[in-house]
C-alpha cells in the first residue's frame, strides 16, 4: 500500500493495523509513481478538435453523449506503458493500450 503522508504525520495505528493484515506501508512522495502498477492522473484541456497531446502522441477525445468536448477539461489516467484511459464527469471515455501493439 502506498501512503502520501509525511513520515511525521504517519497514524502509527494505520501502519500497525496494515501490519497485522498483512500489507507493507510504504511511504512515497505525493505525485511520484513509486512502483509498478501505479496509476498517474493530470488533468488536460481538450484541442478544438477533439484531441489531447501526451508524450508526443495525439489521443482522440470520444464525444461523451453525443457532445463534443472541445474546451472541456477531462481526466487522464497512465498506468505506465500498459494503458491510457480518458474520464468525463468519472465516465470512462476510452482506453488505449500502450502495450507493444499500440492499439486501441
Amino acid at each position: 500500500m502506498y501512503f502520501d503522508l509525511e513520515k511525521e504525520t504517519e497514524k502509527p495505528l494505520i501502519a500497525r493495523a496494515l501490519n497485522e493484515l498483512g500489507i507493507t506501508l510504504i511511504n512515497s512522495k505525493p505525485y511520484q509513481t513509486q512502483g509498478e502498477g501505479k496509476v498517474d492522473k493530470e488533468v488536460f484541456n481538450i484541442s478544438e478538435v477533439n484531441e489531447i497531446s501526451y508524450n508526443s502522441k495525439i489521443y482522440i477525445v470520444p464525444k461523451y453523449k453525443g457532445y463534443s468536448l472541445a474546451s472541456m477539461k477531462i481526466e487522464f489516467r497512465e498506468n505506465p506503458n500498459k494503458w491510457i484511459k480518458l474520464f468525463y464527469k468519472n465516465e470512462l471515455l476510452v482506453k488505449y493500450n500502450l502495450e507493444a501493439s499500440n492499439e486501441k
